[in-house]
């Protein structure tokens, strides 16, 4: 092949691959929207924490935790659960453009464990994370994610 054809060529293979980037990355709008499904986890993980601390239990119901999360159309109420060690929380998103988050805290001898996960994919609904071998694990399809 001809270098200077092969130069285009690698050229516009570039330049496909950097739209097709470009065309998957996040706006800051969903950014920001995605931070309030996250922020929602967080605020319910460290409600259940602050809750079980007094009580020595976790809470069954939002109600129980004195906290409340705004109604918004990008992302369900929150959906908690919870066992003698291990509360979980899942906020699902509404829109097909934004991913869905769910957290679990446990308490085993004396220290709070926690974890914030994040579905792999947008539009797509989320487990709760489980508890195995004293290790919170995000479920299938999703992956763990940080507080920025």
């Amino acid at each position: 092949m001809n270098p200077k054809y092969s130069f285009i060529l690698l050229a516009g293979l570039t330049a496909i691959q950097l739209y097709s980037s470009l065309a998957l990355a996040q706006t800051p709008v969903d950014q920001t929207r995605e931070a309030e499904g996250k922020n929602a986890v967080a605020t319910i993980n460290r409600s259940q924490q602050a809750y079980h601390f007094e009580r020595q239990t976790f809470a069954t119901d939002i109600n129980q935790l004195g906290v409340v999360i705004p109604d918004n159309p990008y992302y369900s109420q929150p959906i908690i659960a919870s066992t003698d060690n291990l509360a979980t929380v899942i906020v699902n998103a509404q829109q097909d453009d934004l991913r869905s988050f769910s957290g679990a805290i446990t308490y085993n001898e004396g220290t709070y464990n926690q974890i914030i996960c994040q579905s792999d994919n947008s539009g797509t609904t989320i487990n709760a994370p489980s508890l195995e071998n004293s290790q919170l694990i995000c479920p299938s399809g999703s992956s763990e994610s940080f507080l920025n």
